[in-house]
């Protein structure tokens, strides 16, 4: 006998005469379980066979729960599926396009100060500037005694240029007058004014410097009129102090002494 399945069909091939008995139907099982899904669990009570999911797991109750009763923890819960281990790094997506520019940060704290740099090279020298107003003749100056006792012509103010700037009213008297090439000037004589006269003065002699004679001081005032007008100095010793005729008529000098020679301190016009 052959017996052939097909599509649910039963066929059955045996040439010889046979008889088959179909086992009837048997009796109804006992009533399934209900099982009742809530998805994830949460802190709360849930009936007896409730299926619930906590951090990757599934999990059945075998009682009724409380809110306190963890899965995984409480024994009211029993274990259905485990959570699966974490799967492989999957492919590194496409870049995405670029985002809007993000707002301008916070400005970050100053900087420690650098070490100092080397001396730069010297600048180019300016331009020269403008030349300064003359400055006023001053008032006063320092004190030259006349040798004379005839107050107040016994002394007059001399300034930095050599010129006579008080006692203008009889200056002519305040002078020891020198005419003639026979005089020779003392210390005492300080104010000279050399005048015409005959033999005519070309050359006023004045002492030979000494120690002694530190500090002292000739005025001289050349008043010749006749030519030749100019006027020389020289000491006793012969040494030249002003060039022959090198003192103009109507113009002085004034002379100090320093111990060793006779300083010119500038010829100017006369009052």
């Amino acid at each position: 006998m052959l017996i052939k399945v097909t599509g649910g069909r039963v066929t059955v091939n045996d040439p010889s005469p046979r008889v088959i008995k179909l086992a009837s139907t048997g009796p109804a099982g006992p009533a399934g379980t209900v099982i009742a899904g809530f998805g994830a669990w949460s802190a709360t009570s849930f009936p007896l066979y409730s299926c619930v999911s906590y951090e990757g797991s599934s999990y059945i109750s075998n009682a009724s729960t409380l809110s306190s009763d963890v899965p995984g923890v409480s024994s009211k819960w029993v274990l259905l599926a485990s959570k699966g281990s974490t799967g492989s790094t999957g492919a590194t997506g496409a870049q995405g396009p670029q985002g809007i520019q993000g707002a301008t940060g916070a400005t970050g704290a100053t900087g420690a100060t650098g070490p100092k740099g080397d001396t730069g090279a010297t600048g180019a020298t300016g331009a020269t500037g403008a030349t300064g107003a003359t400055g006023s003749i001053s008032a006063t100056g320092i004190t030259v005694n006349t040798g004379s006792t005839d107050a107040p012509y016994n002394s007059v103010q001399v300034n930095q240029y050599g010129q006579i700037v008080t006692g203008s009213t009889g200056l002519r008297t305040k002078y020891t007058s020198v005419t003639t090439t026979s005089t020779t000037l003392t210390s005492a004589t300080t104010l000279v004014r050399v005048t015409d006269g005959t033999p005519a003065v070309t050359t006023l002699i004045v002492p030979t410097p000494t120690t002694a004679l530190t500090g002292t001081i000739f005025y001289v005032r050349n008043d010749r009129k006749v030519t030749p007008t100019g006027l020389g100095i020289s000491t006793a010793g012969g040494t030249v102090v002003v060039s022959s005729a090198g003192l103009a008529s109507s113009t002085t000098i004034m002379l100090v002494c320093t111990g060793t020679a006779w300083v010119n301190f500038g010829i100017s016009q006369t009052k």
